[in-house]
């Protein structure tokens, strides 16, 4: 065959063999996508709405006939603004649903949706997921801070909203909320809930009913809530409607508390913060000596974010009922304060003790318990502060009560840290070379003394150099009408007063070889006019007082590079730091005599003196480890004895005054010694002595030993032991001897008992008389809620506090 007809032979078949191929590739498109398995594939339609659908899969396929698009192994759909992420997808592109299953994910600008079986329509952005069949069964919303799990979700994207048919969980912040058919829109924050079961870090309840109002707030119908985590809780607070503000506050209306099935109060009207850590309710039963029987009762209220307190609800065996009202308040831009309130009408039934046995021997009951005639009694107290701005504050404070005593009888522990205070105001301006006050103190109480300033200007002028010489000024200026009053009687001394403080101080150093050693010199005069003395004698007179002395110290100090633990001693190198300092102070005699003036304050009591200190401080310094990375300094011995040098005395008396001396021993986290104490060398004995001692471990138990001395008028010892048994029992004992008298003049036994969501404490008081004799004797039993960590402490004394005993009820 010729050559020529062979190529022609040869181009028809050629020919023949690519028309084939075309044609079978013309009739399965789909055969050209994702046939390698090891490469990605990607494809593309469009729905009816011209809208495309992008599928990204490991395989993808594509089924003509049937119109449908198949991906499988790392599968998403990107359709408008919605992305579906799952294993295995499968597109119906005529009826635009897609199913999907394993690992699926469906999101949409913040909304996001997980499951494992999806069912869900392109164009309508409709779908029901659910979970697995096996396993954890969880499908999971999230919007925001919103979370909401079920095993069903049925979702519109269109309008962002859930609805769960089945049982449901939904979390926001620290909130948890379960319950049934929820209905959820995310845009709004809106939804209702049916047999809900709520809780947070505090609180947790039921209700048949739940709407969730907007962003802040749900409402809980017919429904009640609890610190107790139990399914029967041991109390709770019932009412038709509760408004739990998220993060913020719950609020009802027309409460009624259970405790158990008992109801046992009611009131209108109940608010509770979720940030305020306080109990809701404090409750102290017992017996007391002077009050009988009482139950005392602190129910706390929140009316607004601007206005909360406690209502006091006593009563008293021999004193009758006494409430109270105690109020915290905000005034938004103009600062805030605190109300505090109280007024009973006293009935005393209470017999003293020496009137006992004749009453006793007698067999006259009667007249033992007759009603003497009631006496009002009351206090009142408010404060206000306002800080103006970051350099000006405003403060005002007013008190008043019916008697002296009446403080001490039944708030002792504000008497003991106040026992006379005082109605005063004063506004402050800082700045950095002054300050400017203004003041004003008013007499409230007529059986008080007290200095009246009405009012009182003043500036101080901050310690700052004179120009750059070295050279630096302090002043004070203060000017004052005042009215010096005593108590119970029309009797008073008043005068106006100018008083003038200049200072001026040159710090240095020793010159030469000397010049490790400050030196700081200074000089002072006070001039203070007085517009009388105090009898009226002389009028418009100046009195001058002039000061001079001078402050000298030197440092020394060596490091130790050392580091270990000796005898469980934590040391982190040592550095030993030696200050020996002296100072000298010199006052001339007042132009005129102290007892010319009317006494008002230390301004008027200056007299002549003229003296030297010397004192050597002391300290052992290392560092101990502070959580992983830092390191905090601490002294493990600090020690400062300190002594007066009088230049001139009077005849008979000594130069040398008594040794002070401050010591301080630390050498574990758990166990400190503090001491203080004044010794007389020339008796070669101490004056007074001040020894505080604790050791510890941790929360489990501590034991506080003090010691206050002073010469020939007291020696007490006092004790305080705590110790933690288990997680529902603890105990404490407290006592207070005085070694002179052989008396123990206090002691208390406390026991703590963990009831799930209440705290108990039982405890048991004692008081003797210096002749051995029972003062009072005081049993008592406190109820708090164990939620409330801020107020239901296992409190116990420690160290320097070790000497003032908490005292609920007051002393006679």
């Amino acid at each position: 065959m010729p050559f020529k007809t062979y190529r022609y032979v040869f181009a028809c078949c050629l020919f023949a063999i690519l028309l084939g191929v075309l044609l079978v590739i013309l009739a399965c498109p789909a055969l050209s996508y994702a046939k390698d398995e090891k490469s990605n594939a990607s494809f593309s339609a469009l729905t009816d709405s011209k809208k495309p659908v992008v599928v990204d899969a490991d395989t993808v396929e594509y089924f003509d006939e049937q119109n449908k698009i198949v991906g499988q192994g790392n599968v998403k759909i990107d359709y408008e603004d919605v992305r579906l992420v799952a294993d295995y997808v499968q597109v119906d592109m005529k009826t635009q649903e897609a199913q999907a299953q394993g690992n699926v994910v469906v999101t949409q600008q913040g909304t996001k949706i997980t499951g494992d079986k999806l069912t869900y329509f392109l164009t309508t952005k409709k779908g029901v997921i659910i979970g697995e069949e096996k396993g954890e069964n969880k499908v999971e919303s999230f919007y925001e801070d919103v979370r909401i799990v079920s095993k069903r979700i049925d979702f519109d994207l269109a309008s962002n909203v859930v609805f769960v048919p089945d049982e449901v969980e939904m979390f926001e912040g620290a909130l948890w909320v379960g319950g049934r058919n929820l209905s959820y829109d995310f845009n709004t924050k809106k939804g209702t809930f049916s047999d809900i079961k709520f809780k947070d870090p505090v609180w947790q309840g039921q209700a048949p009913l739940g709407e969730k109002i907007n962003e802040e707030q749900i409402n809980f119908t017919r429904g009640y809530m609890t610190t107790c985590d139990r399914e029967k809780p041991h109390y709770r607070i019932q009412s038709r409607r509760i408004q739990y503000y998220i993060g913020e506050k719950v609020v009802a209306k027309n409460i009624l508390i259970f405790v158990g099935k008992v109801p046992l109060l009611y009131f209108p009207y109940w608010s509770q913060s979720l940030k305020d850590k306080r109990s809701m309710v404090t409750v102290i039963v017992g017996h007391k000596k002077t009050w009988g029987s009482f139950v005392l009762t602190a129910w706390k209220y929140h009316l607004n974010d601007n206005f909360e307190g406690r209502i006091h609800l006593d009563q008293r065996e021999y004193k009758g009922f006494a409430s109270g009202l105690d109020a915290d308040y905000k005034l938004p831009g103009y600062g805030g304060g605190k109300i505090k309130t109280y007024y009973m009408n006293e009935r005393d039934k209470y017999i003293k003790s020496n009137e006992y046995e004749e009453y006793a021997a007698s067999g006259n009951w009667d007249k033992f318990y007759e009603i003497t005639q009631e006496r009002e009694r009351y206090r009142g107290q408010l404060k206000y502060r306002w800080d103006m701005d970051y350099k000006t504050l405003a403060i005002v404070e007013y008190n008043k009560v019916h008697d002296i005593d009446f403080m001490k009888e039944y708030f002792y522990r504000e008497y003991e840290k106040n026992a006379q205070p005082a109605t005063q105001g004063y506004v402050t301006r800082a700045e950095e070379n002054y300050n400017l006050s203004l003041s004003a103190q008013k007499r409230t109480q007529h059986f008080y003394s007290e200095v009246e300033r009405l009012p009182e200007l003043a500036l101080n002028m901050t310690s700052r150099e004179v120009g750059e010489t070295n050279l630096y000024y302090a002043g004070e200026f203060v000017a004052a009408n005042l009215n010096k009053k005593t108590a119970d009687t029309d009797a008073d001394t008043d005068a106006n007063r100018f008083n003038t403080y200049n200072e001026l101080k040159y710090p240095t150093k020793l010159p030469g070889a000397l010049d490790w050693i400050n030196f700081t010199p200074y000089t002072a005069t006070r001039q203070t006019y007085y517009s009388k003395d105090t009898f009226g004698e002389r009028r418009d007179f100046i009195r001058g007082v002039h000061y001079y002395g001078f402050g000298s110290n030197a440092k020394f100090y060596r490091i130790f590079d050392v580091n270990g633990d000796l005898l469980g001693i934590e040391y982190n190198r040592l550095r030993h730091i030696l200050t020996p300092s002296v100072q000298y102070t010199y006052i001339h005699s007042p132009t005129v005599p102290t007892e010319k003036l009317g006494a008002f304050d230390l301004v008027d009591s200056v007299s002549r003196a003229n003296y030297f200190t010397f004192g050597l401080e002391n300290q052992v310094q290392t560092k101990w480890k502070k959580g992983k990375d830092s390191f905090e300094s601490v002294d493990l011995i600090y020690l400062y004895p300190s002594v007066n040098y009088i230049h001139r005395v009077d005849p008979g008396g000594r130069h040398f005054s008594s040794i002070t001396n401050q010591l301080n021993i630390k050498p574990y986290r758990w166990l400190y010694l503090e001491t203080s104490s004044t010794y007389n060398q020339y008796q070669r004995r101490f004056d007074t002595a001040k020894i505080d001692f604790s050791v510890s471990s941790d929360e489990e138990w501590r034991v506080t030993l003090g010691k206050r001395y002073d010469r020939d008028i007291s020696e007490l010892i006092t004790t305080d032991i705590f110790y933690k048994i288990n997680r529902f029992w603890q105990t404490r004992v407290y006592g207070r001897y005085e070694t002179y008298t052989r008396v123990w003049e206090e002691y208390e036994y406390t026991i703590f008992r963990d009831l799930h969501c209440w705290l108990l404490e039982i405890s048991y008081n004692l008081k003797n008389k210096p002749d051995g004799t029972i003062r009072d004797k005081t049993f008592w039993l406190i109820f708090r809620l164990k939620a409330f960590p801020e107020e239901t402490p296992i409190t116990y004394n420690m160290g320097r506090d070790a000497m003032k005993q908490q005292n609920f009820f007051g002393e006679e």
